[in-house]
């Protein structure tokens, strides 16, 4: 109520000089005037709008029968509907020649203002409730199975398996009010495409990132785009040369995958957005396995990667298997052989590891790689022989080198 009664007060405020200053009052169903242009009068009896409440009619208080109407001036009272339900009275002080035709226009604008200021608050209830629906799927409390049936009737969702979470966020920005209605605005604009559906997606603000639990319910699953039209992998090869972890993890493009599943869409337009960062999870089958998606999705945020992470692709859950063994009890092998690379001097440590990543990159190709880095390829070699030869790996298998190169490079990545 004190929210309505500041909403209206503003507005007779603002209305008031576009009709030559006159008086306006706003009445509640109660009749009591609950704002006015003049302040003193709120919170008294107008009897004029009891009159109105009481017959659904506008009713004209002329200045000789002001005496049956306490509380009330000279001036043209009107109801206010909104849905065909009356919720309060508009008054403005004059003659009638004077304010029947503005006072009925002024009707009309309050009633807008109204249906404005209702909508606004039905989309701030719905917008806290599905948070609300948010925490409890992310978190995961097997005890509140129920009170998320409940949040998804209130907000009609249904909830349609499989799920992804995408998390959404500005590196650098902090949460001020400004970035948190920046992302917002942005997520609001998928739903006004098409592009994220209320009946079955659930999103919200959560940790300083907008995240979006999105169903991915198309007709082909993640696991088949992977191992039949996308895989890079041949089978046939039963030993795979160097620098074919790089062939099975390899980047691929999402825009391959654009339009044949629901993930597509929000990516395209979520990189029309410069700055953002987008981190997506693997298939979340059951309610159970949502939080371990976000557990990845949080884990990849803290990980320097690219504008666009997602765990689907081979490459991108590489990292994220390497950097969770680092995480858990790898780091002091790993940490050890940073320290020795470390004594051949910062530089020359990152110009070696450089080299490796580019060689990797190009699927365990000199030829490609020195093309790349503008190098002789007797000179990459070199380089990559004296990197296996720092750590200690130069006898090791390559599968096993390039294992701890890469290892190495994750934990780089993370330090500097």
């Amino acid at each position: 109520m004190k929210e309505i009664a500041t909403m209206a007060q503003d507005f007779v405020e603002a209305t008031s000089a576009l009709v030559g200053h006159r008086t306006i009052n706003i009445m509640d169903t109660n009749a009591i005037i609950i704002a006015s242009t003049e302040k003193n009068r709120i919170g008294t009896f107008h009897q004029g709008a009891a009159e109105v409440l009481a017959t659904g009619k506008p009713v004209l208080v002329r200045k000789e029968n002001l005496a049956a109407y306490p509380g009330a001036r000279e001036g043209y009272n009107m109801p206010i509907y909104l849905e065909d339900e009356m919720i309060g009275v508009v008054g403005m002080f004059g003659d009638e020649a004077e304010v029947r035709d503005t006072a009925n226009l002024l009707c009309v604008y309050v009633s807008q203002q109204f249906a404005q200021f209702q909508l606004a608050q039905k989309q701030k209830m719905e917008s806290e409730i599905g948070t609300q629906l948010l925490r409890s799927l992310i978190l995961g409390d097997e005890t509140q199975r129920e009170k998320v049936q409940q949040l998804c009737d209130f907000l009609d969702v249904h909830l349609a398996f499989p799920y992804r979470v995408i998390l959404i966020y500005q590196e650098t920005a902090e949460s001020t009010d400004e970035y948190v209605e920046s992302l917002s605005h942005a997520v609001q604009s998928l739903v006004w495409k098409g592009i994220l559906d209320r009946q079955r997606d659930v999103f919200g603000f959560y940790k300083q990132s907008y995240v979006i639990l999105l169903s991915d319910t198309s007709e082909k699953s993640s696991e088949e785009w992977l191992t039949h039209e996308h895989s890079d992998c041949d089978a046939s090869e039963a030993t795979p040369p160097e620098g074919d972890i790089g062939r099975l993890f390899e980047r691929e493009q999402l825009d391959e995958r654009n339009g044949q599943n629901r993930i597509g869409k929000p990516i395209a337009e979520i990189r029309s957005h410069p700055g953002w960062r987008t981190v997506i999870s693997g298939i979340c089958k059951t309610m159970n396995e949502i939080p371990e998606g976000m557990r990845e999705v949080m884990i990849m945020k803290e990980m320097k990667g690219g504008e666009i992470q997602n765990l689907e692709e081979h490459s991108c859950r590489m990292r994220y298997l390497l950097g969770r063994f680092i995480s858990y009890g790898g780091d002091r092998a790993v940490r050890e052989m940073a320290e020795r690379l470390l004594q051949e001097g910062e530089k020359q440590a990152e110009l070696l590891l450089h080299t490796a990543e580019c060689y990797y990159e190009e699927n365990g190709s000199a030829t490609s790689a020195s093309e790349r880095l503008h190098l002789h390829k007797n000179s990459l070699l070199y380089r990559m022989k004296r990197l296996y030869q720092l750590l200690g790996i130069e006898k090791d298998t390559a599968f096993v080198r390039e294992f701890y190169v890469r290892l190495l490079l994750e934990y780089w990545n993370q330090i500097f």
